[in-house]
């Protein structure tokens, strides 16, 4: 019973953390991105609103 409890909320974890690895990933490839610089800013800030 308590692994099954345990299991879940690791796994709610990994997945958490993947998708702040992502976000990350998605910031440094917007920021590289210097042509879109306004819009981007923009873009990241809808992001991290959400």
């Amino acid at each position: 019973m308590l692994t099954k409890i345990f299991i879940r909320l690791f796994d709610e974890y990994l997945r958490i953390i993947a998708l702040f690895l992502l976000l990350n990933q998605a910031k440094f490839i917007f920021l590289n991105h210097a042509a879109f610089a306004p819009s981007k800013l923009r873009f990241i800030n809808q992001l991290y609103q959400l």
